[in-house]
């Protein structure tokens, strides 16, 4: 996987500018295009920096064929919640969801 180029796709399939990641990681736009060019490979650190304005994890950026999906805060937070209630509780959660979302 060509790291830059990825990240570059993902940019411009998301309309932000260069200028505006840099804002928004910290990162020159300089060291940003030389990513994007292949001239430079970001660490592990930077690149989770540079995703910031995409709101996606690291995962979702190195998940190349979309068979795999990933909970917003969200979603976290209702998952959290069915897993903490007892087996009876959990199935009339679910039933409500259900209900609610007919």
């Amino acid at each position: 996987m060509d790291l830059g180029k990825r990240f570059q796709e993902l940019r411009k399939q998301k309309n932000i500018s260069a200028y505006r990641v840099s804002k928004e990681s910290g990162i020159s736009t300089t060291h940003i295009r030389d990513i994007e060019r292949g001239a430079k490979i970001p660490t592990v650190e930077t690149l989770y920096r540079m995703l910031a304005p995409f709101d996606i994890s690291l995962a979702e950026f190195f998940n190349e064929n979309g068979d795999a999906f990933y909970l917003s805060p969200n979603e976290q937070e209702v998952v959290k919640s069915y897993r903490e209630l007892p087996p009876e509780k959990a199935e009339l959660f679910l039933q409500f969801l259900k209900s609610y979302k007919n």
